[in-house]
């Protein structure tokens, strides 16, 4: 198998990896939810993640924001992203159904672009609509 052939495989085994935990990821809350408190789940969320994550980090560390405002995103995004995410998708999970949870997951990639607008000024392009567009079909 050629190089950029198995790159390509890998990739997409990565993508849909990615899609079925995403998408799997309100039915398991749920379900984890009726025995542990959703702080917990969050808080497991968030170790797991920083675990499969460590190695890319250390793969990448040269590439660390130059500049204090990049480093300053990138830690904001990062405290929202691993941990203020998790956490208050168990909680609201909890609070609703599955489906609904389900509909505001799928959800997210909008909301996500219309927020970047909001602080940045700039429409995501147009690859991240249909994107988009997928994510909640």
């Amino acid at each position: 198998m050629k190089t950029s052939s198995r790159s390509t495989t890998l990739a997409l085994a990565a993508a849909f990896a990615a899609v079925a935990i995403w998408g799997a990821s309100a039915a398991a809350t749920a379900l984890a939810g009726r025995s542990i408190p959703p702080e917990l789940i969050g808080g497991l969320c968030s170790l797991l993640a920083g675990i499969i994550l460590l190695p890319l980090l250390l793969r990448f560390r040269d590439r660390f924001p130059s500049t204090w405002v990049e480093r300053v995103e990138l830690i904001v995004g990062g405290l929202f992203g691993f941990m203020a995410y998790p956490l208050l998708l168990s909680m609201g999970v909890l609070k609703t159904s599955v489906t609904h949870a389900s509909v505001i997951l799928a959800s997210a990639p909008i909301f996500t672009g219309l927020l970047s607008f909001l602080i940045t000024g700039r429409w995501p392009k147009v690859l991240w609509w249909g994107g988009s567009v997928v994510s909640l079909s």
